[in-house]
């Protein structure tokens, strides 16, 4: 909610994906250009492997994640697969989220790097 303290990045955060291959459907168009290609059985299956990750977090945890629909949690894992860095802490190599740091280039040949002292 707004009072947490990554409210104004997530605010921030894209509202829909419907640039991604996964949110593609027929009534747009897009899945026709990709007839023939790999990238439909793939689509395809990612969603069924987001679905199956959906269904056993609203098993386990229903009464946490049962007010979010699978179209919001699609959202969320593509906020999140779109934005990870993975990078070093105290040796070991791990994943996450970075605010804001994500938004500092999106060119094809970034001119932003950065690290992290630990």
């Amino acid at each position: 909610g707004d009072a947490s303290e990554f409210a104004s990045y997530i605010n921030a955060l894209p509202q829909t994906f419907n640039y991604m291959p996964l949110n593609f459907t027929q009534k747009s168009g897009y899945l026709q250009l990709l007839r023939g290609s790999i990238a439909i059985d793939r689509i395809k299956a990612m969603r069924k492997d987001l679905n199956v990750e959906y269904q056993e977090l609203c098993n386990h945890v229903g009464e946490i994640f049962e007010k979010f629909t699978f179209d919001d949690f699609v959202w969320a894992r593509l906020c999140v697969l779109t934005r990870l860095f993975n990078f070093e802490i105290r040796g070991k190599e791990t994943d996450g989220l970075v605010p804001f740091a994500d938004m500092l280039n999106h060119a094809n040949k970034p001119q932003v790097s950065w690290n992290y002292d630990d």
